[in-house]
């Protein structure tokens, strides 16, 4: 029997609240929306209030198209996601929609990071309290998600 090549991979199916999912796919990062400021320097300065001890060399802040906004980036290589169980699509969305309406799949807190190439799978009818709706991803895996300093440094190490 041959064996499958390596590029014949089971995707992962993943969910996020997000009002523009293409751009997500465009963009491969997530932010934190918590820091206000019209530029750039006025949000680093909103973010660095609540962190006074992140060096601010450290601190990735992106200009987000779809919202016109700058904002702190929080996972610079993935979108932050929940992981789903399903192993179809048809699966995947079933489950995504059960545990929203559940309470399991929240706008916030952590949960993982996409890995690898992401791909749209559904955008459902099932909506956070922001009005965006939860839309179900596949990617080639995931990673547990860290908080939202993670990948930055202190400033006195």
């Amino acid at each position: 029997m041959a064996k499958a090549p390596d590029s014949v991979r089971r995707r992962v199916f993943v969910a996020r609240f997000i009002d523009c999912p293409e751009y997500d796919l465009k963009r491969k990062w997530s932010a934190s929306m918590d820091y206000d400021g019209e530029t750039k320097d006025e949000v680093l300065l909103s973010f660095l209030s609540e962190h006074p001890d992140i060096d601010l060399d450290s601190v990735k802040v992106g200009w987000h198209m779809h919202h016109k906004r700058w904002v702190v980036v929080h996972n610079p290589h993935g979108l932050s996601c929940w992981r789903l169980g399903g192993t179809t699509e048809e699966k995947a969305v079933d489950e995504a929609r059960r545990r929203c309406i559940a309470g399991n799949i929240a706008r916030e807190g952590y949960g993982d990071v996409t890995e690898g190439r992401v791909r749209l799978v559904a955008k459902l009818d099932v909506r956070d309290g922001n009005g965006n709706p939860l839309c179900v991803f596949s990617c080639e895996g995931t990673s547990p998600e860290g908080p939202l300093t993670e990948y930055m440094e202190y400033a006195n190490e």
